[in-house]
């Protein structure tokens, strides 16, 4: 997968990615001492993913956990991307920094600009299985509020497991059949599990 802002490459189909700004210039001495701003929020991105003829769609991907730090990106794409490490982050090529809060420089264009990002990926080492849940629509698998089921549970499930996780099993009459395929990724296998609404 590709941060199609940053063009660092992740090797995941899901991570979250943290920003900060350089902000807050104050004249010392013959420089600028300047700190780090959090944007505020943490941006989800997923890969495209595909099983068969449908592709599942980036919402069936919600209740996949992102739980490892990632900053083992090829220095290559850094140089690409005008990134460099820093510890756990990566910031804009150049840039000194004096510590984790921010850094000191002489001039203003030697900071102003300057970008941090923090990634922590799902792991995608050990074999996976996964039930996703959802309806076919327009060759996709789509999640589907409306029902009432979940769109993503870790193992692999059958119908009858499939409603008795869910808080109600109001919603067997609208299902008439599952399909079931394997995703390969990388060296695990996610099981997608495609509902049918029913046709009246």
């Amino acid at each position: 997968m590709v941060d199609v802002k940053t063009g660092l490459k992740l090797p995941t189909i899901k991570a979250t990615k943290q920003s900060w700004y350089a902000v807050g210039a104050k004249s010392v001495g013959t420089g600028y001492d300047w700190s780090w701003m959090d944007d505020g929020s943490t941006q989800t991105l997923t890969a495209e993913c595909s099983v068969g003829e449908f592709k599942l769609y980036e919402g069936m991907l919600n209740g996949l956990a992102v739980s490892q730090d990632y900053d083992d990106f090829e220095k290559s794409n850094l140089k690409e991307a005008g990134l460099m490490d820093y510890y756990a982050y990566v910031v804009t090529d150049g840039v000194y920094i004096s510590d984790d809060k921010g850094g000191h420089t002489r001039y203003k264009d030697e900071y102003e600009g300057a970008v941090r990002y923090k990634y922590k990926i799902m792991p995608m080492d050990n074999e996976m299985e996964y039930t996703f849940v959802g309806i076919q629509k327009n060759g996709a698998l789509v999640r589907d509020d409306s029902l009432g089921l979940i769109a993503s549970t870790e193992g692999i499930l059958n119908h009858e497991e499939v409603l008795a996780k869910n808080e109600s099993n109001s919603t067997a009459g609208h299902i008439f059949a599952f399909v079931t395929a394997a995703l390969f990724i990388g060296g695990g296998i996610v099981y997608i599990v495609v509902k049918k609404k029913e046709e009246n």
